[in-house]
């Protein structure tokens, strides 16, 4: 009864019901749960809460009204049954709730699945609108778990039935829905009608001539007269609230029977004694709901062997053993917003942690504030389901604007990033009868004030949420309790304690707040819980005042039946001590097995008064780093803590130049763990530095074998660092030294402790030659010497190479860039500015100016000019080789000096093995390099390619994370099957072994390359392979090819069509692709994206049969601009049967600034409106579009801030000053200028066995 009103001595009706909800009237919804709770005071007090509580419970299933009196006291009216009243003595407000479910059973565990948002309306009226409306939510990137189908899908309103024409195909629908990840739910309305003919359960049922149970319907025809007899039990001398139904309120005129059964019918088992049913429906009426609920679970989990979930909206005492609670049918009034919150809370109480209000009302149309708002909120309910009824308007998170949109995916991707620790809260609701949504009084019960606040809640112990309830606010009034309290979006703490405060509150994020002392378990982010299910976990540490915090982690499969009771779970506690500076994890239940496949990867930190600037997790180090314009510490994506194999877990932090704690190895006697400390322990090693022929002097560390002697050595030189935890291979050292080499790391000139200037690749290979010389004259060297790396690092080895040193046997160069113009830092022209900017400020390891202010938002540099100051504008700092990449737009003599293929590798003669992905940035350059080299070398099967369904980092491990060889199994939006990984170390461990050991070649032919969408090897001795043969897919549309439900098409014959299409490019508003926040380089779905007026959008029928393709895409377009110079931007796609768009190539685009359409080394504009015919690379793809399947185009001209924002005009890139203008780009299809795909296609492929 929270809320109400205790001194206008009004009676509220307890009767179950289907009807609506209005205050006025004081009829309860659905559900009886005839349970209070008291907070007690201190004696001889002004109301001042001692801190205790006590509940009282009637277990009494018949109508009855609740009223209050200002004494205060409260009075019970029933008007029949048995009075027994069960108290529960608490004292503390969790306990009472504890004590109480003890008694009437504590709730169900709901599956995984169903902590995700779910999707729903009454009704879509066919199939197809279900389809129109789920695909839009999935394409605009809204998170979605559960799609539920209400009763219109019913033939008739028959259960158990499908409408056969408006929803014909829907049990194949939700197939294709379940097998992305997406569950199903319909919705049962269990009534009989007399006119439903042919349906075996109404032949049966008698509605005319049941004395025993007569019925009063007013839907009942004229053929069926039967009604409730005039009794004391159907018109009861004491007519209560619960009597009368929302339309009979003024005249009083209701019955209690009215529609429902009559009061006096009989019902249940036979009396052997009377021969009559033992039951009036007098007294079992609120048990409908309730006696339904179990049988249906039991028949649900009998269907499908899973745990399932039972969602029914009439509950009673006892009904969250076996199922959620659906809050019924509400308004869509910001009032009825606030009445959720206070629904929700109450089930918690009752036992039902599992409740839901149906997001942005029912009944009635929700203006989009209030819907956003409702979304925010309703992101934290523990049942998040927008629903509303076939009378109002969609209100579904993709029907809203782009800004109510992402305010709502923001909530809902908070929400998935914290379903771990939901779930633990209702693993504990489960076995201890805790609840999971909960008043502030709960855990400050002796605190007055709060008591009377109801709309700000907590999530267990430690999320406060504060949602904004009111049309237009943009602040929130909310309460500070007694612990420190931090924001969760930028760490810093609320100010104040037990005191009211107002915190800014803007439409795209609600108020959350992180209590200190608690440790929340999280797990990646991914648009459904099939998919986040794989990401690894994290840990928020909130630092209390005492500078401890604790949590725990609950997990297991999240759909078999009774995982708790065989313990088929995983079950940990976590410990956090400031003063010990260690985080200690203990293992208690270790028995779900896929908890092997993942892994604790990242730590948030809240509340730390001292900047750390070393962490030690297990025995290796990381640099923790700043949130940007936060007071939240955070290691991201590093620590690959393996959390099945790990009992107890250690982290060391250094503050300043002071250590805090011992880095220590942790062990436990008599167990079956191991810990992590020395998974990457590094053997001894010696610093030195190496003279070059300029005097300059490298920095390196090598590491030798034992015992002593002379060895082959591996080489790696790299401007990324060369100290542990950095991206470099250092990590293999033990490795190397144990199977017989040397290995040897060195800092580039001009990085990390090496002397000199760094100039983008001007002296590597000279460094190289003299490095390479300087170990063969060692005395532990044999003069052979292979080289190790990746990226810059595998760079460096080809312009060693180039200069033939001596005593250089092999090289390993995955991964590298191409020509300067080609990738970075133009690709095709187009600046590669958000690259720039990060890998030369964050990446590379030299020495940079302290930063000032910094605006780390891309959306503020659109209006900064010039674009070579913007370093000092982003990143606080200038950066010089920024400055120097922008001094030369053009392919000059500065670029041409470092362009390998320019300058050919013909002197290259040593063997060569690298490795690339198809999602790999530099993949068009590290095929360049073996084509090349190949094609200079008398030994051409010395050298070897191999492509898989890798990204940059993970390419030159087979698909393995380099640090703690574990499979990546997922690639952005689709899964990578275990037969496409390889053990590329033993692989590179062979090919070391034949070219600097003596031992057998490898058996490997020239390449090998993985096929996604069949996901089978091919290998052959050239790429690509010679069996495929160019076709050409053309562009066509009737005008209207702008965005995806556009009218553009892709097709096998050439289009000669005078139509053409057009769209407007303003560079001050661009497609946003910020790659720090979504990893656009990877196949992921970008249907939201793409859907803008200013991208045209070309899509092909269905593929009735496979598609291969396997090599390079060309792109060539026929088109004119308003502008002098533009940039042409393309992206090609898969789309799948279910409507996403996955993208392919390996780059996050591929494009061409227009005005190097005539080559790099010279800037030649256009005249506006002059036809030409423009070419753009898209790279190599290995990829079988599969039938069903559809080949999708996109043409834009921006993607900012990864590329620059052309202002299409005719200033220098780096120095214009001018005011952007918009092109207006036209595309034609003309026989005699005919758009199109070039692609090489392979009929019939013969893959590898």
């Amino acid at each position: 009864m929270l809320k109400h009103n205790v001194t206008d001595r009004k009676a509220w009706g307890i009767f179950a019901r289907d009807q609506g909800t209005d205050e006025a009237t004081r009829l309860n919804h659905y559900g009886a749960h005839p349970f209070y709770l008291v907070m007690e005071q201190l004696p001889n007090t002004d109301q001042t809460p001692s801190g205790n509580m006590h509940g009282v419970l009637l277990l009494n299933s018949n109508a009855m009204d609740y009223s209050f009196t200002p004494i205060p006291s409260l009075t019970i009216r029933t008007i029949g049954g048995i009075l027994d009243f069960f108290v529960f003595l608490g004292p503390k407000p969790e306990q009472v709730i504890q004590q109480y479910t003890w008694l009437v059973g504590h709730s169900m565990l709901p599956p995984y699945w169903s902590l995700g948002f779910h999707l729903s309306r009454w009704e879509y009226r066919n199939l197809t609108r279900m389809k129109e409306i789920v695909k839009r939510n999935r394409d605009a990137g809204v998170p979605l778990d559960v799609q539920h189908a209400d009763i219109d899908y019913m033939d008739a309103r028959k259960t158990f039935t499908i409408d056969p024409i408006n929803y014909a195909g829907m049990k194949d629908y939700f197939s294709e829905l379940n097998a992305d990840g997406v569950r199903t739910i319909i919705i049962l309305d269990p009534a009989l009608f007399d006119d439903q003919v042919s349906y075996p359960a109404t032949i049966e049922a008698v509605f005319d001539t049941n004395e025993l149970q007569p019925w009063n319907w007013e839907e009942t025809g004229s053929n069926y007269t039967l009604k409730c007899p005039i009794s004391a039990l159907d018109d009861p001398p004491y007519r209560t609230k619960a009597v009368f139904r929302y339309d009979e309120i003024l005249n009083k005129s209701s019955r209690l029977s009215q529609k429902t059964l009559c009061m006096s019918a009989q019902q249940g088992e036979i009396d052997l004694n009377t021969n009559k049913p033992k039951y009036l429906h007098y007294d079992v009426h609120n048990l409908y709901g309730w006696s339904q609920t179990k049988p249906t679970l039991d028949a649900l989990r009998a269907a499908t062997g899973k745990r399932g979930l039972v969602l029914p909206r009439s509950t009673f005492v006892g009904s969250g053993q076996w199922s959620g609670h659906w809050l019924g049918d509400n308004n869509a009034t910001w009032h009825e917003m606030k009445r959720s919150i206070i629904g929700m809370i109450e089930f918690n109480w009752f036992g039902i942690p599992f409740n839901g209000a149906d997001i942005c009302g029912y009944f009635n149309s929700p203006t989009e504030e209030m819907c956003t708002r409702w979304m925010q909120v309703g992101a934290f309910y523990p049942f998040s389901r927008n629903h509303n009824n076939r009378r109002t308007r969609d209100q579904d998170p993709a029907e809203w604007s782009q800004p109510a949109l992402r305010a709502m995916i923001s909530a809902l991707r908070i929400r998935y990033i914290l379903l771990p620790y939901y779930y633990t809260l209702f693993y504990k609701a489960h076995t201890e009868g805790s609840t999971v949504i909960r008043p502030l009084f709960h855990e400050y019960p002796t605190d007055k004030a709060t008591l009377d606040i109801f709309l700000q809640f907590l999530v267990g112990p430690y999320l406060m949420v504060a949602p904004v309830t009111d049309d237009g606010a943009r602040t929130v009034q909310i309460y500070s309790p007694s612990s420190p309290w931090y924001n969760f979006y930028d760490g810093t703490s609320i100010s104040v304690q037990s005191q009211f405060v107002s915190v800014e509150a803007p439409l795209e994020i609600i108020p959350l707040f992180l209590r200190g002392g608690a440790i929340l378990p999280t797990q990646g982010f991914a648009n459904n819980t099939k998919l986040s299910r794989m990401q690894p976990f994290g840990l928020i540490i909130v630092v209390g005042s005492d500078g401890n915090a604790e949590g725990d982690l609950f997990y297991d499969d999240g759909e078999s039946i009774d995982t708790t009771a065989s313990k088929a779970y995983y079950y940990a506690t976590f410990k956090w001590s400031l003063k010990d500076t260690q985080l200690t994890m203990t293992v208690v239940e270790n028995n779900y097995r896929e908890m092997s496949n993942l892994k604790l990867d990242s730590l948030t930190i809240y509340g730390l008064n001292h900047t750390p600037a070393v962490i030690y997790v297990g025995g290796k180090r990381f640099a923790p780093s700043l949130r940007p314009n936060t007071q939240i510490f955070e290691i991201i994506s590093k620590m690959h803590v393996i959390l099945h194999c790990v009992y107890w877990l250690l982290l060391n932090l250094f503050i300043g130049n002071d250590v805090v704690g011992n880095v220590q190895n942790l062990s436990r006697e008599n167990t079956l763990s191991t810990t992590v400390s020395n998974m990457n322990e590094e053997p001894s090693f010696v610093t030195t530095r190496v003279p070059l022929r300029d005097h300059v002097e490298l920095a390196i560390d090598y590491f030798l074998p034992t015992p002593t002697g002379r060895f082959p050595t591996i080489l790696e030189i790299t401007p990324y660092g060369r100290g542990p935890n950095k991206p470099n291979r250092r990590f293999e050292a033990r490795y190397w030294t144990q199977h017989g080499y040397a290995f040897v790391i060195g800092d580039s000139r001009g990085t990390g402790d090496s002397g000199g200037d760094m100039v983008f690749h001007a002296c590597e290979g000279k460094d190289g030659y003299d490095l390479i010389e300087w170990i063969a004259s060692q005395p532990w060297s044999n003069g052979r010497i292979g080289m190790r790396g990746a990226s810059y690092s595998g760079e460096n080895q080809w312009y060693t190479a180039r200069e033939q040193p001596p005593h250089l046997s092999c090289i390993t160069p995955s991964t590298t860039p191409a020509r300067p113009m080609n990738e970075v830092p133009y690709d095709n022209g187009a600046f590669l500015l958000q690259w720039a900017l990060l890998w030369i400020n964050s990446y590379v390891n030299i020495v940079l100016p302290p930063a000032g202010t910094t605006h780390p938002n891309p959306k503020t540099w659109l209006n900064h000019r010039p674009l070579r100051t913007l370093d000092v504008f982003a990143v606080g700092r200038e950066l010089p080789l920024y400055r120097t990449f922008l001094d030369h737009p053009t392919y000059d003599d500065f670029w041409r000096a470092i362009d390998l293929l320019a300058n050919s590798l013909v002197n290259i003669t040593v063997p060569t093995l690298a490795f690339t992905g198809w999602f790999d940035g530099t993949l068009t350059g590290t095929i360049g390099h073996f084509d090349e080299v190949r094609r200079s070398s008398p030994r051409t099967y010395d050298h070897f390619l191999i492509i898989g369904p890798y990204m940059h980092t993970s390419a030159p491990d087979g698909g393995y994370d380099y640090l703690t060889n574990e499979p990546i199994l997922m690639m952005g939006d689709i899964s990578i099957p275990k037969n496409a990984l390889l053990p590329a170390r033993n692989m590179t461990h062979a090919f070391f072994d034949w070219c600097l050991k003596d031992q057998a070649r490898p058996q490997w032919k020239p390449t090998k390359f993985f096929v996604t969408g069949t996901n089978r090897w091919m290998t052959r001795d050239v790429f690509p392979p010679p069996e495929a043969q160019e076709r050409l897919l053309f562009l066509t549309s009737n005008g209207h090819a702008n965005g995806i439900q556009g009218d553009g098409r892709l097709q096998w014959s050439s289009a000669d069509t005078t139509v053409t299409d057009r769209y407007s490019y303003d560079p001050t508003d661009p497609i946003i692709v910020d790659m720090e926040k979504i990893p656009y380089h990877l196949p992921i779905n970008i249907n939201t994206m793409i859907d803008r007026k200013d991208v045209l959008v070309y899509t092909s029928d269905p593929k009735i049969e496979s598609l291969t393709v396997i090599g390079n895409i060309v792109i060539e377009l026929q088109m004119s601009s308003s502008a002098r110079d533009s940039d042409l931007v393309v992206e090609l796609m898969d789309v799948l049967p279910d409507g996403r768009s996955i993208k392919l190539g390996s780059r996050v685009s591929s494009q061409l600034r227009l005005r190097y359409r005539d080559g790099f080394d010279q800037e030649v504009f256009m005249i506006p409106g002059t036809i030409y015919s423009i070419r753009i690379q898209l790279g190599a793809i290995g990829h079988t579009f599969l039938p069903g399947h559809r080949i999708r185009l996109a043409v834009m001209s921006s993607l900012f801030p990864w590329l620059s924002a052309n202002p299409n005009t005719d200033g220098s890139i780096a120095t214009d000053m001018q005011q952007p203008i918009v092109a207006n780009q036209t595309i034609y299809y003309t026989a005699c200028q005919p758009s199109h795909i070039r692609m090489m296609v392979v009929d019939n492929p013969v893959f590898d066995l």
